[in-house]
């Protein structure tokens, strides 16, 4: 694993970043999702999207648990 772990879950499909803490997925189906990321000494960040088409997510993640 890269420095920070967000992932995305849906129709069973997890996702964890590169060293630069981005990441690309593709062919997941529309619909809502969970992203989710976390972090040890950070708060973790969990939101309901919606995917259609090219999304992007900026996530910021808060110190402290």
């Amino acid at each position: 694993r890269g420095n920070s772990s967000p992932i995305v879950w849906r129709d069973r499909v997890i996702v964890t970043t590169g060293l630069d803490g981005t990441y690309a997925v593709s062919g997941l189906k529309p619909g809502t999702a969970t992203l989710t990321a976390e972090r040890p000494g950070f708060q973790k960040f969990s939101e309901q999207v919606f995917l259609e088409g090219a999304k992007t997510f900026n996530i910021f993640l808060r110190s402290g648990t």
